[in-house]
């Protein structure tokens, strides 16, 4: 497969490939996905669908078989602007480059615009403090890929692109990333150690806060 790119990232820009022996027979928003310069494909299934891929100057469906010498021509648009706010504050940064941003979040912090905290959050801040995001799905944002609970402090990575987006949201997903969290009780427990097995569900009475409903045995202690 053999490309053409533009540099410039404030317009739309052009792209194309052309399918070689090894790719002809696949699908056109695999082959799309293949391209350095798209992530997934989501993405890929997205421009074809905006019109914004063409097989040979001609939409095509995603699910569209190439052939060896066919044109794939297709372009990005520039990715928009997020509708929040950017709020400039203090932020705690403990590793910064072009792919992403890690943040040690305070408590009291939100990690995202929600019911009852409409600003003030960590994405409010980060658009404010981060001037090289290049865009997630199309929107210029930073990418989360986990949370921390308002009230709850932490280290959070948060990706600048796409392609740092979906290697993080691979990575949580197969637990490759270990995570520790230390919390504090009140009073002083029985044991070392144990486990508590419970499902979350919403509060009955407050839609903002999560509970469980506890049995009479809810933990178990070796």
């Amino acid at each position: 497969m053999s490309s053409s790119k533009s540099s410039s990232s404030d317009e739309a820009r052009p792209l194309a490939l052309a399918v070689d022996a090894d790719l002809a027979g696949s699908r056109l928003d695999k082959v799309l996905a293949g391209h350095a310069e798209i992530s997934s494909r989501e993405i890929a299934r997205r421009l074809i669908a905006q019109g914004a891929a063409l097989l040979n100057s001609r939409r095509a469906e995603p699910s569209s078989r190439v052939r060896e010498g066919d044109r794939v021509e297709f372009h990005l648009p520039p990715p928009v602007p997020s509708p929040l706010t950017p709020q400039s504050t203090p932020l705690t940064i403990l590793h910064e480059d072009d792919w992403l941003i890690v943040i040690d979040k305070p408590a009291g912090v939100p990690m995202h615009p929600g019911p009852g905290h409409p600003d003030g959050t960590l994405v409010n801040f980060l658009l404010a403090h981060c001037g090289d995001l290049s865009g997630i799905g199309g929107e210029r944002r930073p990418g989360i890929v986990h949370r921390l609970d308002k009230d709850t402090s932490g280290v959070v990575v948060i990706a600048k692109n796409d392609w740092a987006h979906l290697g993080l949201a691979q990575q949580f997903e197969a637990h490759s990333i270990a995570r520790t969290y230390f919390g504090l009780v009140i009073g002083r427990p029985t044991a070392e150690k144990g486990r508590i097995d419970l499902p979350l569900s919403r509060h009955r009475k407050s839609r903002l806060k999560r509970s469980v409903e506890l049995p009479r045995t809810f933990c178990s202690w070796p």
